[in-house]
């Protein structure tokens, strides 16, 4: 996942939808970019959702490439870590 990223220039922006992102209490840019970078899963479809374990929650990136960047849609923590990530 991480080399396809690079390909992409290793750049992320955010949506007019997901511009909140990185604001208030949200992801912090960082945190958003280091799920892309390293998901625990990657759940593909019309738009990529990145997925990594942050303890009792889990941080959903949704985003898409674009030509030399990824195009966050949204982030969100969800509790139901067992939707996101594969039994182990």
């Amino acid at each position: 996942m991480w080399q396809e990223f690079e390909e992409y220039e290793g750049k992320v922006h955010t949506s007019r939808s997901g511009e909140n992102v990185s604001k208030g209490n949200k992801q912090g840019k960082e945190e958003v970019e280091a799920c892309i970078k390293s998901p625990d899963n990657s759940i593909r479809g019309e738009v990529i959702k990145s997925v990594r374990d942050i303890g009792d929650k889990v941080l959903v990136v949704v985003y898409r490439l674009e030509r030399n960047y990824a195009l966050v849609i949204t982030a969100f923590k969800s509790s139901r870590k067992e939707k996101y990530l594969p039994t182990r």
